[in-house]
C-alpha cells in the first residue's frame, strides 16, 4: 500500500511539471507573436511612407525641369535642342538622360549629344556638332558634308583645299540626308597615294552607284577604282600597267581597277 501510495504521488509530481511547462510555453510565444507582427507594422508603414515621399518628389513643381542649359553648340540653334530633348516641365525624376541625348542626336547637325540631370529641376544637355570636310556636287549645286556623309546645307563661303566629289545621276539633297562617305575618304587617300604610286596627281573626282568613284588624272587620262577595298593592291596593278604602256609608247585614256586581278586600261 505504501509502494502504491508513492508510486501515485511520483506520477502527480511529474504531471505538475509537464503541465507547468506547457503553461510557460504559451506565456513565451505570446510575446515572440506581438514582436513580429509589430516589425512587420513597421515595415509596412516605412514602405508606405517612402512611397509618399516619392509621390510628393514625383508631382512637386519644385522638382520639375525648369532650365535646359545647352553647351558646345555654334550652328545649332539652342532653341531646337530644347525642343529636340523635350523635357521641360517633365519631373527630374522621370528624365531618362540616355533618351533624352537620343533626341537630340535626331537634329541633322548634331554629331552626338549627353544629358545630365542637376538636382532640382535642371538638365544640361552637351552637344557635337557636325562640321563640313568635303564638298559634294549634284548638278551644278554643291553641297557641304561632314566625314560620316551627311549632307548640312548648300555650300558656300571658303571652300578652297576641299574635296568635291560630283555624282551622277542629279538629285536635290536636304539638310540631314546621307551620300556616299566611303568615296569621299577614298578620293581623300588618292590625293595623296596617286602622285606617290603613279606619278599623276587627281583632277576630279565623279561618282555613280554603277561604276563607285572615277578620277580624272592632271594629265586627262581617267583611272576607275570603284570602292576603296585593296586599294594597295590597284595601285600596284596601275603602277605596273603604266610601266608597261610607257615602255610601248602607248597612250592611255582609261584605267578601270574594279576587278582585281583583271584590270584594263585603254
Amino acid at each position: 500500500m505504501t509502494k502504491r501510495l508513492k508510486r501515485m504521488h511520483k506520477q502527480t509530481r511529474v504531471a505538475r511539471l509537464l503541465s507547468a511547462r506547457a503553461a510557460n510555453g504559451k506565456k513565451r510565444s505570446r510575446p515572440l507573436l506581438g514582436h513580429l507582427f509589430s516589425r512587420r507594422t513597421l515595415l509596412v508603414l516605412a514602405l508606405a511612407s517612402l512611397a509618399g515621399l516619392v509621390y510628393y518628389l514625383y508631382q512637386s513643381p519644385y522638382f520639375r525641369i525648369s532650365k535646359i542649359t545647352v553647351i558646345g553648340i555654334q550652328r545649332v540653334k539652342e532653341g531646337e535642342v530644347v525642343q529636340a530633348a523635350g523635357v521641360e516641365g517633365l519631373s527630374i525624376l522621370s528624365v531618362s538622360t540616355k533618351a533624352t541625348a537620343a533626341k537630340v542626336k535626331t537634329l541633322p547637325l548634331v554629331k552626338n549629344a549627353t544629358a545630365s540631370l542637376v538636382l532640382p529641376n535642371e538638365v544640361v544637355v552637351s552637344v557635337e556638332e557636325r562640321y563640313p570636310s568635303a564638298i559634294w556636287q549634284s548638278g551644278t549645286t554643291k553641297y557641304f558634308i561632314d566625314d560620316e556623309g551627311v549632307v548640312l546645307g548648300p555650300a558656300s563661303g571658303k571652300t578652297e583645299g576641299m574635296i568635291t566629289v560630283t555624282e551622277s545621276p542629279t538629285r536635290t539633297l536636304q539638310l540631314g540626308n546621307r551620300v556616299e562617305a566611303q568615296a569621299v575618304q577614298l578620293a581623300r587617300n588618292l590625293v595623296e597615294a596617286m602622285p606617290r604610286e603613279m606619278g599623276v596627281a587627281p583632277h576630279r573626282f565623279d561618282y555613280s552607284l554603277a561604276t563607285g568613284l572615277t578620277v580624272t588624272t592632271d594629265q586627262g587620262w581617267q583611272v576607275r577604282f570603284g570602292d576603296g577595298s585593296d586599294l594597295a593592291y590597284k595601285m600596284a596593278e596601275a603602277k605596273g600597267i603604266l610601266a608597261i604602256a610607257k615602255e610601248t609608247k602607248q597612250k592611255v585614256s582609261l584605267l578601270d581597277l574594279r576587278f582585281g586581278d583583271r584590270p584594263y586600261f585603254r
